[in-house]
């Protein structure tokens, strides 16, 4: 056979399987962004199961596990990637989270596990694919696990909600809830605005409960009048100012 025409061939075969790598690499990142089961209002994937709810974005990850009956202490993994850098970027949240495959049959044990693997498995992997990177150190990533009081957590019904007000929104969370002010404006280079907030996990809880049953409650309210509203249906608040205020 013509040799020009054999190495044609492997040519051509060495660019198909390099395609191949880069679409499974695709493939990875996209998998995981298309299970995520909700996207929060600031931002954030959520994706919830039986026993634990991940919840992840660019760079921080976050599994809870979910409270159940008897249960006054919950349990919480948490970890933090540094900045992406480009010969380790396949060392992202889209592809450890894919790897592990938490389903509704793992407990919080075993979710836990499972993240651990999937983490060493791409840290080998890109330490495999970059022996000449000068430090691993972006690949020494930290996990903890820590015990929280059940009310701090979400029960798996609860989904963040974004309610409106007659000229402002509100950000209501089962832990916490936030509005800013229609007249702050956060595009000068010294932003001025005023934030009402939440004192305590236990006035968000009765803030979402309320917008949960009626999300129009709020509809016909102004923002002058919002403190007002609050006050009357016992929810207590701090107020936030910037320095300029």
């Amino acid at each position: 056979m013509d040799l020009i025409k054999i190495a044609q061939r492997l040519e051509k075969q060495a660019t198909l399987t390099a395609k191949i790598a880069e679409a499974e690499e695709r493939r990875v990142i996209i998998q995981s962004l298309k299970n995520a089961s909700n996207k929060t209002a600031f931002g954030a994937e959520i994706a919830e199961y039986k026993d634990v709810r991940v919840i992840t974005d660019h760079q921080s990850f976050r599994m809870e596990e979910l409270p159940a009956k008897g249960k006054r202490k919950l349990r919480v993994m948490s970890f933090y990637l540094m900045p992406y850098q480009h010969e380790f970027s396949l060392f992202n949240l889209p592809n450890i989270v894919d790897r592990a495959e938490i389903s509704d049959f793992d407990s919080f044990e075993l979710a836990v596990s499972k993240i651990e693997e999937s983490l060493q498995y791409w840290k080998k992997r890109c330490k495999e694919e970059h022996p000449e990177a000068k430090s691993f150190y972006p690949l020494d990533v930290k996990t903890s696990i820590q015990e929280v009081n059940y009310l701090l957590i979400e029960p798996a019904d609860v989904k963040p909600m974004s309610i409106q007000g007659k000229d402002f929104t509100v950000e209501s969370k089962w832990t916490s809830f936030s509005a800013y002010d229609p007249q702050s404006d956060f595009q000068l280079s010294d932003p001025h605005y005023t934030q009402y907030a939440a004192k305590s996990a236990g006035a968000a809880r009765k803030f979402y409960k309320i917008l949960n049953a009626n999300p129009d409650a709020l509809k016909n309210v102004p923002w002058s009048q919002f403190g007002d509203w609050m006050r009357s249906n016992g929810i207590k608040y701090d107020t936030h100012f910037s320095v300029w205020h």
